[in-house]
């Protein structure tokens, strides 16, 4: 047994007081320390309203697209061959 697998992880603490938010958007500006920038906005009638804003490090991000692609059954597409887009 490894010394990771022996440790006890730290208990989740819930946020009860925090609102579930609904978003139809997300927006993702990289930086080059590695670490991103994830805009999550919603459509509202009048217009797109922003609803948070979270700086991620790359280790994280890339664990979160994992447990998405899982849920989802689904693996992100690759991006094309000269795209610049990162949104």
């Amino acid at each position: 047994m490894t010394q990771e697998s022996t440790t006890p992880k730290p208990a989740v603490l819930e946020g009860r007081q925090m609102p579930v938010l609904f978003v139809d958007h997300l927006s993702i500006a990289s930086r080059v320390d590695g670490v991103h920038l994830l805009q999550l906005y919603s459509e509202l009638p009048g217009g797109w309203s922003e609803q948070i804003r979270l700086m991620i490090p790359t280790h994280a991000l890339k664990a979160m697209v994992d447990v998405m692609s899982k849920h989802l059954e689904s693996l992100p597409a690759p991006a094309p061959q000269g795209s610049e887009e990162k949104n």
